[in-house]
């Protein structure tokens, strides 16, 4: 099963989807297969699967980000609003129905197997899985039979980072608030803050994190910059929306009508990257103007958002737009806007007939089951001011509710596998392809339209590109080794691993591959591309591929001395490693006997006991017998421990009684030393037991000697159950 990660947020907005997106893409570079999860999105955003389920635009940019395409199991609910008390369910891709939010609350607990069956689908076939929340975990009145935030982190066991947006001021008081309304065992969850969308000196941040951690006792893991990146958002929130004048001057200014349940305003963001164009969003008469091209495009409920337009007086300045000649181009809602009737017999939009803007001879009757597919198509021989677009090749998808029809002797504006799509009229044009724009075919098309530089980049390049711009910022604002530590990964044998850029010498990333399961361990002081390197060591490669000073390998403890504590000491090291999400091994010599430490550390992720399989009794009273039964069992735990070395999965692997099983001669010495000697580098080694002999002091870099200066045993008190034993 994978390893995961969760990432909350105190709010809405916060950065949640673009941190997670952005941890996607820093694990795929380093070597991982990843898969997003959100189990319940509300997004305004959605987008269509190969097999035709739809799902939130952001786990589609964060699939996107793994080099993977989108399916349904990332997204499993998805809440799309279509009045301001409810929202359309759909569950792995299909609508199920229209409730409102009482309903839905009522009801979720019912979709909890599907939920844990699509992220088990992931966690199977991925090694990490990215999880998403949903506004904020501290919404004490949803609290209760949770299944997006906390409640989902418990039932899949996942660590917690929570954003904070510094953007909006407050953000100390959003991290710490939110802590304070979660339950100690939500709390425990949260591993790490993440403060997003920083301007300025972070060094003025440093007395402020000090105290956060000190009023939490939670560490920030990264200050991340406010960053200018172009990926799509899904939420009413975003900033693209609030552009309403013109970028350049000097362009095409394109207009697009910000209806307000405007849904899939993703189709346009191409359009701003693209040379020569300006986009803006309006919704009010006076920023209208006079655009080169103005748009208007899907929404949540067509019949509302018309009634809006008409209301704001938006209708009219449209009317009066077309008549100057200019084009108007309708998407999905926007399409069925332009139209002449807009009838719905069956409720879905609350029922009724209006009357349409009349700009183009169709109309459009809902249905209650909604058609969503991947569509491509010709656009046909139009004529008017976007005539420049006949021949483009188009790619998309189609989400909508009912079915449009053409007058007798209207003009379809698609040719579409099957039939026709779309109409136009003069200088109106209407598609329900959303995505319309994002091939190179139509933006080419929209290039002959304006008279713009003939060169068109390709979007997915573009997209990618934007992609590593984001990874790259967070690599260096966010401390992903601890990061990695959290998550529980020390390594994964054959996979490559990308070794950030400012952790190299000369500045530019490097590939090394960490040794296969099965290879002979490296010697310390072997050249390091030959060694077993754990992921999380911080490596710098020099010109000669030997390790560069900030190469940090894993060290030698040592506690030994006749006072009490020993083993004590050493398993609250191993709960510590742990506690960073290490994998931790514990491998008890001489001991057999039952012991509160076993039941406990049973319960702890991350933490492997081996010990004797029965209790021998003290070295100095076993039988012939049994010394050649524990001479077995250890160099049976000789041979377990090299094979967890070589494995590379521990970080610490703990050898309690070690010292007394080599002054009995109950361990192979030879054997051990080579152990010690030629462990990976970032392996931390901790040693036990009194009267440590010479060969294991030698090689330890922390030596502790307890020192017994008082003890309950000289005045005849045993050994008592959960303290000793």
């Amino acid at each position: 099963m994978a390893k995961s990660i969760m990432i909350q947020g105190t709010m809405s907005n916060v950065g949640k989807s673009v941190i997670a997106a952005g941890l996607c893409r820093i694990f795929t570079q380093d070597g991982y297969d990843v898969s997003p999860f959100k189990s319940q999105n509300m997004a305004l955003n959605s987008s269509i699967t190969d097999d035709g389920g739809e799902m939130g635009r952001a786990q589609v940019v964060q699939a996107e980000a793994c080099g993977k395409k989108p399916i349904v199991a990332m997204n499993p609910v998805l809440l799309k609003p279509v009045t301001d008390q409810g929202s359309q369910v759909i569950v792995n891709g299909r609508a199920r129905a229209v409730m409102t939010a009482r309903e839905y609350f009522a009801t979720r607990q019912s979709l909890v197997s599907e939920i844990m069956a699509a992220y088990k689908s992931l966690a199977e076939s991925s090694d990490i899985v990215v999880i998403e929340g949903a506004g904020s975990p501290a919404e004490i009145n949803l609290r209760e039979d949770d299944i997006v935030n906390m409640g989902l982190a418990e039932r899949v066991d996942a660590p917690v980072l929570l954003v904070g947006d510094i953007d909006r001021g407050g953000v100390f008081a959003q991290l710490v608030g939110t802590c304070e309304l979660l339950s100690d065992k939500e709390r425990d969850r949260i591993r790490g803050f993440i403060l997003n969308k920083f301007r300025g000196d972070v060094t003025l941040l440093s007395s402020g994190l000090d105290q956060l951690t000190e009023l939490t006792g939670i560490p920030t893991l990264g200050v991340v910059p406010y960053l200018d990146l172009d990926i799509d958002d899904e939420d009413s929130l975003s900033e693209r929306l609030r552009t309403h004048s013109r970028t350049n001057q000097g362009t095409r200014d394109v207009a697009v009508i910000r209806l307000p349940k405007v849904s899939n305003f993703t189709d346009f963001t191409v359009l701003g990257t693209m040379a020569g164009l300006s986009l803006r969003y309006v919704d009010t008469p006076g920023q209208l103007g006079t655009p080169d091209l103005l748009i208007l495009p899907g929404t949540r409920n067509t019949i509302a958002d018309l009634a809006w337009l008409r209301r704001s007086g938006l209708s009219e300045r449209i009317v009066e737009y077309v008549r100057t000649g200019r084009p108007l181009l309708g998407i999905c809602g926007g399409y069925q806007m332009l139209g002449r009737i807009i009838s719905d017999p069956d409720h879905v939009e609350g029922g009724g007939a209006v009357e349409g803007l009349g700009l183009l001879p169709v109309t459009t009757c809902f249905h209650p089951s909604k058609y969503q597919t991947h569509t491509s198509g010709v656009v046909r021989s139009v004529q008017g001011p976007l005539a420049g677009l006949s021949g483009s090749e188009i790619e998309g998808y189609e989400i909508h509710m009912g079915e449009t029809v053409l007058d007798k002797g209207a003009l379809p504006f698609l040719n579409v596998p099957g039939g026709t799509d779309g109409c136009w009229s003069d200088n109106v044009y209407g598609t329900y392809l959303h995505g319309f724009f994002d091939t190179v075919s139509a933006r080419r098309g929209l290039v002959r339209v304006f008279g713009l530089s003939d060169q068109v980049d390709d979007y997915t390049h573009y997209r990618e590109k934007q992609y590593d711009k984001l990874a790259e910022a967070l690599r260096s604002s966010v401390d992903m080794d601890e990061i990695y530590r959290i998550i529980g990964i020390r390594g994964m044998s054959g996979l490559p691993r990308r070794v950030p850029p400012h952790l190299c010498s000369d500045g530019n990333p490097q590939d090394f591959h960490p040794a296969p399961v099965g290879c002979p361990p490296a010697g310390r002081g072997r050249d390091a591309q030959e060694a077993h390197i754990l992921p999380d060591t911080r490596v710098i490669l020099t010109e000669s591929g030997s390790p560069g000073a900030d190469l940090t390998p894993g060290l030698v403890h040592l506690y030994t001395g006749e006072g009490k504590g020993k083993t004590t000491a050493a398993l609250g090291l191993a709960l510590r490693a742990a506690g960073r999400g290490w994998r931790v091994l514990i491998v008890q010599f001489l001991k057999g006997r039952d012991s509160g430490e076993v039941h406990s550390l049973a319960q702890v992720p991350g933490i492997d006991v081996v010990r004797l399989s029965k209790d021998y009794g003290f070295a100095k009273s076993m039988s012939a017998e049994d010394l050649v039964e524990v001479r077995r069992e250890h160099d049976e735990m000789l041979t377990h421990i090299q094979q967890a070395l070589t494995s590379g999965e521990y970080g610490m692997i703990v050898l309690d009684e070690i010292a007394p099983a080599v002054q009995h001669g109950l361990v192979d010495c030879e054997k051990l030393a080579d152990l010690i000697d030629n462990r990976p580098v970032g392996t931390e080694l901790v040693m036990t037991g009194r009267n440590a002999p010479d060969s294991l002091v030698q090689r330890a870099d922390y030596i502790t000697e307890m020192h017994k200066i008082k003890h309950p045993f000289d005045q005849g008190v045993t050994a008592r159950k959960g303290i000793e034993w």
